[in-house]
């Protein structure tokens, strides 16, 4: 985008009206864009100048081509003619950039409705976990709640390898709820019963994703973690700070940890890993930057050693391409929706197959209109906007569309 403009040369005359839409003497007015050599593109207008004179006016802007492995220029020229005289004049402008894009290559690895999705860690996992799953990709998020800290991760993954049941003398009471330390504060109870329902269901729901996930999203939180008898917990449930020891991962026993589970649990998936960009504040922003920087390289590290982890540049594009509070929330440290949907176009550009891609507007059609709530349910209109609905989903086998597709049969049957 051009922010801002210097002209180096000014034209002859100033005093002139751009006319949009319409034909003087045979020739168009408005934008006429077409490509020129070299790739430029070539913006031509008609100028009407005050005295009734009709000018020429071309603007001639070099754009970046495949065969250039160059920055797009920022110079570009804007021709001005004089249709009597027939005497060009240039002026050249000087086009200011103050945003630096993240052009992402291929991870290797791609998304298509064929595949099964395992999304774990903190809430930037959750986004794009809700993002698939908002466009009906098969997607199990965080069984276990949010996680933060890669220890934490690797150890929810070893609990899905070998689901052992949850027992009560793991779960610790502080006077108000059940809870336990591996798990988010979702899963805690006012009874031990009710509490230890719902976090074997989510172990067991994690089991099941992890044995049938051909790809797994991973996003690391925070190199910081805190530690409760030896063992680094997921949530702190409010406890006192005086029961925990924090300190900071390093590189290497991130790496080894993740190491050993990608030669085992994970062995045969294909693993997209990404750092998280929401700033742990707590954690003062010199902690957080050192903390970034140990998941940044540990992440560098098992995309080097293992051909199934690609690394996607998440938390550069937010903290490099979109450096500016307006895409973070009222906190200044999430990611604005806005934000999260620029992530999101990124990512399914790179990462979802072509065929998921050409599939998605299809989908979003569907989806739309299950939402959607008729002016009349019991009208032969829409119960015939539901049939189509059904041939539409029928002609989409490959896409689970049970819930819309049990939507739009109850509709009819109740309105016939």
């Amino acid at each position: 985008p051009v922010h801002a403009v210097m002209p180096l040369h000014q034209p002859e005359r100033l005093e002139t009206d751009v006319f949009f839409g319409s034909a003087v003497h045979g020739q168009p007015f408005g934008a006429e864009l077409r490509a020129g050599r070299s790739g430029a593109h070539h913006l031509h207008l008609v100028i009407k100048a005050r005295n009734g004179e009709h000018d020429g006016f071309q603007i001639v802007k070099p754009v970046r081509t495949t065969a250039q492995d160059v920055e797009t220029q920022i110079y570009f020229a804007v021709c001005f003619q004089n249709h009597r005289t027939k005497v060009r004049n240039f002026v050249h402008l000087y086009a200011m950039k103050f945003r630096t894009e993240i052009e992402i290559t291929s991870l290797g690895v791609k998304i298509g409705y064929e595949n099964r999705v395992l999304a774990l860690g903190s809430c930037f996992a959750a986004h794009i976990a809700r993002k698939l799953a908002g466009a009906k990709f098969r997607v199990a998020e965080n069984p276990s709640g949010i996680l933060f800290n890669p220890l934490s991760i690797a150890a929810a993954i070893r609990s899905y390898a070998d689901p052992a049941p949850v027992t009560r003398g793991e779960l610790g009471f502080d006077g108000e709820v059940w809870h336990h330390f591996g798990f988010h504060g979702d899963f805690s109870a006012p009874t031990a019963d009710e509490a230890l329902q719902k976090m074997n269901a989510a172990r067991q729901t994690g089991a099941d994703a992890l044995r049938t996930a051909d790809r797994i999203v991973l996003t690391f939180g925070t190199a910081w973690v805190y530690e409760r008898q030896g063992e680094a917990v997921a949530n702190c449930h409010r406890r006192p700070a005086a029961e925990f020891s924090r300190r900071r991962l390093s590189v290497e026993e991130i790496v080894e940890t993740f190491a050993e589970l990608i030669e085992g649990p994970l062995a045969g998936k294909q693993i997209i890993l990404t750092i998280s960009p929401v700033r742990h504040t707590g954690d003062t922003l010199a902690g957080n930057a050192v903390s970034k920087a140990a998941l940044r390289l540990a992440a560098e590290e098992l995309a080097e050693r293992f051909p199934d982890v690609h690394y996607f540049p998440a938390y550069e594009i937010l903290n490099d391409d979109l450096r500016d509070y307006r895409f973070y929330a009222d906190d200044l440290v999430h990611p604005s929706p806005q934000a999260v949907e620029y992530v999101w176009e990124k990512f399914s550009a790179t990462v979802l197959s072509e065929q998921a891609r050409r599939l998605l507007p299809d989908v979003r059609h569907i989806v739309v209109a299950a939402a959607h709530r008729p002016r009349n349910p019991q009208s032969a209109t829409y119960r015939e906007f539901c049939r189509r609905r059904l041939e539409e989903i029928a002609a989409l086998p490959q896409i689970d569309f049970r819930t819309e597709a049990e939507y739009f049969r109850r509709c009819i049957e109740i309105n016939s």
